[in-house]
C-alpha cells in the first residue's frame, strides 16, 4: 500500500457512494434526558442491544454539496495510488469552528491509523487557519466511532434531541457532537 494523505481536490458521485456506507453496532448510548424550571440535565448510559443496529447511507444526493467544501481546503482524502480509501469533508464555521460533516475510511483499510491521520490534517488545516476547535457529529448508535474520537481527544460536548428527525430521543439514535480545541 503506497499511502498519501493530501487535501481533498476532487470528489465523484461513486466515492461518496463506496465511502460513506454506514454501520451496524450491538451497542448504543441511552440518552436520559430530565427537564424542570430548576435543572436540566442529560447522561448517557452504554447499553447492549438486544439486535445488532444497522444504519446504511445513501448520500449521492450530497456530492455537489460535499464538493462545495472542498474549496475552504479543510477536507482531506487518505489515496492508496489513485484509490480514494478515506475522506474528511470538513467545513469552516462562523464561530471559527472546523466542523468535520464526513469521516470515513474504507473498510478494508481500517485500523491502520487512516482516520487518526485524516483528522490530524484537518486539525493541522484549523490551526493555519486559526481556527479554535475542530467538531465532529455522530450518533449515539455509533459506539465505535465515539471511541474512535475519543481516542483521538475529542470530547463529548453537545447533544440534540432531535438533529434527524422529531422521535429521534424515542427511536435511541441522537445526535452527538464531539470537539477538540485547537492551539
Amino acid at each position: 500500500m503506497t499511502l498519501s494523505i493530501g487535501p481533498l481536490r476532487d470528489l465523484s458521485s461513486e466515492d461518496v457512494r463506496r465511502l460513506i456506507v454506514g454501520y451496524d453496532s450491538t451497542q448504543r448510548y441511552d440518552v436520559r434526558w430530565e427537564e424542570s424550571p430548576q435543572r436540566t440535565s442529560f447522561s448517557l448510559d452504554l447499553v447492549d442491544l438486544d439486535e445488532a443496529f444497522v444504519r446504511r447511507w445513501k448520500h449521492e444526493h450530497m456530492t455537489d454539496w460535499y464538493r462545495s467544501l472542498l474549496a475552504e481546503e479543510l477536507s482531506f482524502g487518505a489515496r492508496d495510488g489513485d484509490r480514494l480509501i478515506g475522506l474528511a469533508i470538513t467545513e469552516s464555521r462562523w464561530n471559527d469552528e472546523a466542523m468535520v460533516w464526513e469521516l470515513h475510511v474504507d473498510e478494508q483499510h481500517r485500523g491502520r491509523g487512516i482516520g487518526k491521520q485524516l483528522l490530524s490534517a484537518v486539525e493541522a488545516a484549523a490551526t493555519t487557519k486559526n481556527m479554535r476547535a475542530v467538531v465532529l457529529e455522530t450518533q449515539t448508535t455509533n459506539v465505535a466511532a465515539i471511541s474512535f474520537y475519543r481516542a483521538c481527544g475529542y470530547t463529548l460536548q453537545g447533544i440534540d434531541l432531535s438533529f434527524y428527525e422529531n422521535d429521534d430521543l424515542a427511536r435511541g439514535e441522537v445526535a452527538v457532537f464531539m470537539k477538540k480545541a485547537i492551539d
